[in-house]
């Protein structure tokens, strides 16, 4: 089945015995994939220092990494700061210099 499919497929096979008009039977198989569960993020709440730059390695503690989920982007839509993707998974975040709060 493709890639993240979840449901039942089926294929069929034939078996014949080796005579030289063959006796031939096909049998169907029946595959049930079920699913692993897809991924939770759940909201986090991080302190940092003022005019700081913090390295945040605890963002997927507390999220359910189904399947093998891995952190793949992240929205910097922060209006007090920078937040970068690090290649190792972990996130930089650079407040504005001078913001508190």
């Amino acid at each position: 089945p493709a890639s993240n499919f979840i449901g039942t497929d089926t294929f069929t096979y034939t078996i014949c015995d080796g005579l030289s008009t063959p006796n031939c039977a096909t049998a169907t198989v029946t595959v049930t994939v079920t699913d692993l569960g897809d991924p939770v993020a759940v909201n986090d709440a991080i302190q940092v220092t003022e005019n700081t730059t913090t390295n945040i390695t605890t963002l997927l503690d507390n999220d359910n990494l189904a399947d093998g989920a891995t952190l793949t982007s992240v929205d910097d839509t922060s209006t007090n700061g920078t937040v970068v993707l690090n290649a190792n998974g972990t996130v930089t975040y650079t407040a504005t210099n001078g913001f508190s709060g």
